[in-house]
């Protein structure tokens, strides 16, 4: 592929699975988590290679300094910082793997993989079959568990089936830092990992080795994570979030004046949305990013604002929006027209604009121009975006 045309809260959500598409990808590339083959950061977006060839994706994943790809012949595969496993691939157990890797998965007869999420010491990834295999850091007995899901804190070194799921169907997988969150078809909530925070919504900071059901959350359609905060919006459009709340990611109100250790142990519902349907939401360890089904798009966190605060839809090219990602310190959207647009601090390039300025207000990405971008996702300091295909240029 030719590099430099110009790839979800998070810390670590995966785009939306589309039918096929060309990767780019830019930010922070310190560790190898952009798969471009070096360490140099990329301020603009870059087309990902495979083995020095094109290849057709229709999912990414970016987590704090790794990344994850699932090829439309379902294959999948990682690249970046190798610490812990995470990576799934065999004797990469510490070092940078900088360019996409083929992880092999131990799937069952008729499995293929689906979907993948990447946090920042481990992966999980959901078969076509409702499976879960996850990899990577599993814990120590100073730190408390990791979010593996297999009932010790041994780390795995090699994609692994979840057995405490293999009898619910799953059809989304999302990870935190320490924690990893898994949605059935219908539509109940699993957590798993380290409790502390709250993260788990389990109304307690215990950790928990094997998936566990979270109460009262029924009929869930989509789920996010990140460090050490959870969301959930149900089929009615409705949003939850629990967990770690020291800066007001949670958006429930309140002062400003938090504390370190504040938070919330159940998933609570966020009630200044009113009678306004969520459709996306994306949370960082400092703020959340969410849209409504109309488009709008709020924000709140960082210590700036308790409660969600509307973006002004001038400043987002006055088209509905459709996604969001929010990474570290930065955020993203994507508008039904197929343009990025994206703001915060840019010091690892993170925002895609050529430099690594910080930008305040919705900027559009200018090297998309005249393209179709169908999907984004964030990490802690990089981004991804999955193209429609330029048939002009093939």
């Amino acid at each position: 592929m030719i590099r430099g045309l110009l790839a979800l809260s998070r810390r670590s959500a995966s785009t939306k699975s589309v039918p096929g598409s060309e990767c780019f990808v830019w930010g922070k590339g310190g560790e190898g988590a952009l798969g471009l083959g070096d360490r140099k950061d990329c301020s603009l977006p870059e087309i990902l290679e495979f083995n020095n060839k094109d290849e057709d994706v229709k999912c990414f994943a970016a987590g704090s300094e790794h990344s994850s790809v699932i090829d439309t012949s379902n294959r999948l595969w990682t690249f970046g910082k190798a610490d812990y496993g995470r990576l799934g691939i065999p004797g990469q157990t510490s070092g940078i793997v900088p360019v996409p890797t083929l992880v092999d998965v131990p799937l069952e007869d008729g499995d293929y993989i689906i979907g993948v999420d990447c946090g920042y010491y481990h992966t999980a990834a959901v078969s076509n079959n409702g499976r879960v295999y996850t990899w990577g850091w599993g814990g120590n007995w100073y730190s408390g568990c990791g979010g593996l899901g297999h009932g010790d804190t041994k780390s795995v070194l090699n994609p692994k089936m979840v057995e405490a799921l293999s009898d619910i169907n799953i059809s989304q997988v999302r990870c935190g830092k320490y924690h990893t969150l898994a949605l059935s078809k219908d539509g109940t909530l699993y957590s798993w990992g380290r409790g502390e925070y709250g993260r788990l919504g389990l109304n307690s900071n215990s950790d928990v080795l094997v998936p566990k059901l979270v109460p009262e959350m029924n009929d869930i359609a989509h789920i996010a994570t990140c460090n050490a905060t959870s969301a959930a919006i149900d089929s009615r459009g409705r949003l939850f979030m629990w967990g770690k709340n020291d800066t007001g990611q949670l958006g429930i109100g309140g002062s400003s004046n938090l504390d370190m250790f504040a938070l919330e142990p159940v998933p609570t519902l966020i009630e200044a949305f009113n009678d306004q349907k969520i459709a996306d939401v994306s949370c960082s360890d400092r703020h959340t990013v969410a849209c409504t089904d109309d488009g709008r798009v709020y924000v709140w966190g960082d210590r700036q604002w308790m409660s969600p605060y509307e973006l002004s839809s001038s400043d987002l090219g006055n088209a509905p929006v459709v996604q969001v990602a929010a990474g570290h310190n930065f955020s993203a959207i994507l508008t039904s027209a197929g343009n990025v647009f994206t703001w915060g601090s840019g010091r690892t390039g993170c925002l895609g604009h050529g430099d690594k300025d910080t930008v305040r207000e919705p900027t559009f990405v200018d090297a998309f121009d005249g393209r179709n971008v169908l999907s984004i996702v964030v990490g802690a300091h990089h981004a991804g975006a999955l193209l429609e295909f330029n048939r002009t240029d093939q």
